[in-house]
């Protein structure tokens, strides 16, 4: 019985997985899906119901709360991805300190953005302002925790550019299950289902 509950939960996240990909088409839709995604893992590991319908509902919630963080988010990493390539290629010591300083902005957008999937995970009313407020306590109240779930997400999105069948099996669920794991468990406390 156990090892069908593993494959319920492994199935349920994977589906989870699939409606991310989906909505995250239009590229402006991403986050509401991760931030969606998130909620959904959050369902699996309390055994509350899990599934399409109520990813969409997740899914509308997360729109309707936080939608200006999807084109933020791909402006913010479309430009990093032009800049840091950019300057490191000048060749001169200013180009690797812009580079460097260009980095370093990234890893903290990257933490920062863990921190809201973590704190959006359970706030499913509040508006934008108030997760963005709650994301910033967290940053500064775990900061240790975030540091390992930027590594492990950079670690991530390495071996993922490496194999890329691994960034459609894992894009969204990779870095929520990290989120679940590391940043969002209070006080190490046991997850139940696996997450």
């Amino acid at each position: 019985m156990r090892i069908i509950g593993w494959l319920d939960t492994i199935g349920s996240a994977l589906l989870a997985q699939l409606l991310f990909l989906v909505f995250s088409i239009p590229v402006a839709t991403c986050a509401p899906a991760a931030i969606a995604l998130q909620r959904q893992l959050a369902a699996i590991a309390d055994g509350r119901p899990s599934g399409v319908r109520p990813f969409v509902a997740d899914f509308a919630a997360a729109l309707r709360q936080a939608w200006p963080v999807g084109p933020v988010f791909a402006a913010v990493a479309v430009g990093l991805g032009a800049a840091v390539p950019f300057w490191a290629s000048t060749g001169a010591w200013f180009g690797y300190a812009a580079a460097g300083a260009l980095s370093i902005l990234g890893g903290l957008a990257l933490a920062f953005w863990l921190a809201l999937l973590s704190v959006a995970r359970d706030d499913t009313a509040g508006r934008l302002r108030d997760l963005v407020g709650a994301a910033g306590h967290r940053v500064l109240e775990r900061p240790g925790r975030l540091l390992v779930a930027l590594v492990l997400t950079l670690t991530w999105l390495a071996l993922a550019s490496m194999l890329f069948p691994l960034l459609l099996i894992g894009s969204g669920l990779a870095p929520a299950i990290v989120v679940q794991t590391v940043v969002a468990r209070p006080g190490g406390a046991p997850e139940s289902a696996g997450f």
